[in-house]
């Protein structure tokens, strides 16, 4: 048996976690003079309200060593084999904490941490095929495999209602946000080597929302795909980008849920877009 473990960047349907034994461990999210454990702590409602409160964007911390070698000696037994999947090692300092406690653990466990290179639903969907690869009996190595294969071939791709939370957070200087802002230009964020990269700035939401499944198909057209519609605070128009998908393309799995609150710290009310990869390689 193989514990699979992510942190709170990682974006699922909240049964996954029950259904496929995905153990969480909690991102901080710093704000005024109090610290908040990212869905413990602090849901959707009560993070945003801090935000107007205060008039602050929170800072995002990562989980110490100390926390995942808690977590690690709750859901396993010495020597058991332990798959810890996390944020892009370029976006989180939440891999480097898991390495500590993977190194200081190692005479207890047979811990392998993993870069996703990724966040959000990109995770979920690697926990959810290694714990189904696990039951199924396969080895470590050949579930590793797996993963780089979705680490190299996911597309995450989102467009912004506003650059204030990204440049708050420093994702993005504060010159592009306000010429940005001021044109009322809509930015295309795209997930590049591990990173939250701008690559495109569209006129208005309808054409960013377009412009969004345009990359998809780009990519996609004709390949079965495993794909999931990502917003926060954004429900309708979500759901209508969910119904475009599903016409556009064939999806193995498809689900649509609302960003967590640590990677909302960094996009903002507003952002929608769609994690998607092949479930097939060519």
């Amino acid at each position: 048996m193989i514990h699979i473990v992510t942190d709170s960047t990682a974006d699922m349907p909240v049964e996954w976690r029950s259904q496929y034994d995905i153990n969480v461990v909690p991102i901080a999210l710093n704000i005024g003079n109090e610290s908040y454990q990212d869905g413990i702590d602090l849901d959707s409602d009560q993070f945003f309200r801090l935000i107007n409160d205060l008039g602050e964007v929170p800072k995002t911390a990562a989980p110490t060593p100390f926390q995942f070698k808690e977590l690690y000696r709750r859901i396993a037994r010495s020597g058991e084999r332990i798959l810890s999947i996390h944020a892009s090692d370029k976006l989180s300092r939440t891999l480097n904490a898991c390495m500590t406690a993977a190194r200081e653990l190692k005479s207890e466990f047979k811990i392998t941490p993993f870069n996703s290179l990724s966040g959000s639903a990109a995770i979920g969907f690697m926990c959810r095929e290694a714990s189904e690869l696990s039951r199924a009996g396969a080895s470590l190595d050949a579930i590793v495999k797996r993963l780089e294969f979705i680490r190299e071939n996911v597309s995450v791709v989102l467009t912004l209602d506003t650059l204030d939370f990204a440049r708050m957070s420093g994702r993005v200087g504060a010159m592009a946000a306000a010429f940005a802002s001021v044109l009322k230009l809509k930015p295309i964020i795209e997930l590049q080597e591990g990173m939250l990269v701008m690559t495109d700035k569209v006129r208005t939401r309808s054409r960013s929302i377009d412009r969004v499944l345009e990359k998809a198909r780009q990519r996609f057209q004709g390949r079965i795909i495993n794909a999931a519609v990502m917003h926060v605070r954004a429900r309708d128009v979500a759901e209508e980008l969910y119904r475009r998908v599903q016409t556009t393309f064939e999806c193995k799995e498809l689900f649509l849920e609302q960003i967590n609150n640590a990677i909302t710290a960094q996009l903002g009310p507003g952002a929608v877009g769609i994690v998607a990869y092949p479930v097939e390689q060519p």
